[in-house]
């Protein structure tokens, strides 16, 4: 754990408030790679897990952001009502369960709520490499729509298609018109609500994708696991935005755990 300063603290929609962490004394910070989140210690201890939103080519700071959850394990509300600008918190390195595969000629990003902040990454990330790729972002309402207006300013807005509950003026989203047929060439990336994550992995299926090139996010939470390692104590991984939690038994590791969700349609 290393600790960061937030530079700034900004309400980017309703519950929604994004962080930029810096080293107070100017430092670099670790590289990342598009898709990575960081472990955020709370004040009580405990660690949180928070996608970077930003572009993996800056490394002067890290961007998250935090949806107030009224339901949830205190990690959010401690961010939306004690974290300012100016204070310091702790974080861990940046580790990546959600990367982007090399080689693919067009990625379709799909996003549902908070599950935009990987997407965001991924996005900036695809722009600045001259790759070509589609932003598709879901929400409730624009209340709730956070970094909209960072991406209609961006150089890619053009690949934006927004998709919202409440508004009969934005395009109702249709899992199979946006998937379209598989071919060799394309990779989807999908994170946000589980209903939504499980929609657009079964309706990939119907429509003979192959598992290997759908992607989603899992976060572990395990304090002293590591992806490829066998561990004698249970833990569990949890996607991103959810709350869904998958249990890792003792003797195995994450990745044979999410390969056999894959195996099984659970992913």
């Amino acid at each position: 754990m290393i600790e960061l300063q937030a530079e700034s603290r900004r309400r980017e929609a309703d519950d929604i408030v994004s962080f930029e962490l810096v080293d107070p004394a100017g430092e670099l910070l670790s590289p990342f790679g598009a898709g990575a989140h960081i472990d955020v210690e709370t004040v009580d201890g405990q660690t949180r897990q928070y996608s970077l939103c930003d572009s993996p080519t800056d490394r002067h700071r890290y961007v998250i952001a935090a949806l107030r959850e009224g339901e949830g394990r205190g990690g959010s509300k401690w961010m939306h009502d004690s974290v300012q600008a100016g204070d310091t918190i702790r974080v861990g390195a940046p580790r990546n369960m959600f990367s982007l595969v090399g080689g693919a000629q067009h990625v379709i990003l799909i996003a549902g709520g908070i599950g935009i902040t990987p997407i965001l990454c991924m996005a900036e990330h695809l722009a600045s490499a001259g790759r070509t790729f589609e932003l598709h972002y879901c929400m409730r309402s624009m209340r709730r729509a956070a970094f909209v207006e960072k991406i209609r300013l961006s150089d890619y807005a053009n690949r934006l298609t927004l998709y919202v509950s409440d508004d009969a003026s934005t395009p109702t989203f249709e899992p199979r018109r946006v998937l379209g047929m598989p071919t060799a060439a394309r990779h989807v990336y999908v994170c946000g609500p589980e209903g939504l994550m499980q929609r657009i992995v079964a309706t990939a299926s119907e429509l003979g994708w192959r598992s290997a090139k759908v992607h989603r996010e899992l976060f572990v939470r395990a304090p002293s696991a590591t992806a490829t390692h066998v561990t004698d104590a249970a833990f569990q991984g949890e996607p991103a935005s959810s709350g869904q939690i998958y249990d890792v038994p003792p003797g195995r590791t994450v990745v044979e755990v999410l390969a056999w969700y894959r195996r099984s349609d659970v992913l």
